[in-house]
């Protein structure tokens, strides 16, 4: 509530006009931040499963590595540590 009270039955110019005014705030502050926490998680959860193929595994690593902001570098260091060796 404390994210919208300032902008809910108030005088200012950027006063909430309708509930779709209100869904888009929210969703703006809220959407994400739980978008990159989740990845943040999955990403590091992430390992190559014994019979996924490498390049099915490396669009699900770099999407995660990029929706968690993971640096390049850790990027290059990570993929070998979650990926199936025995390959």
């Amino acid at each position: 509530m404390r994210q919208l009270d300032s902008l809910y039955l108030s005088n200012s110019s950027l006063a909430f006009t309708t509930a779709a005014d209100i869904i888009q705030h929210l969703a703006d502050c809220f959407e994400e931040i739980d978008e990159k926490a989740d990845a943040i998680d999955q990403y590091a959860l992430l390992r190559q499963g014994e019979t996924e193929r490498f390049r099915d595994f490396k669009v699900r690593f770099l999407d995660l590595a990029n929706k968690s902001e993971t640096s390049r570098d850790s990027q290059l260091y990570d993929i070998f540590r979650k990926c199936n060796t025995d390959l």
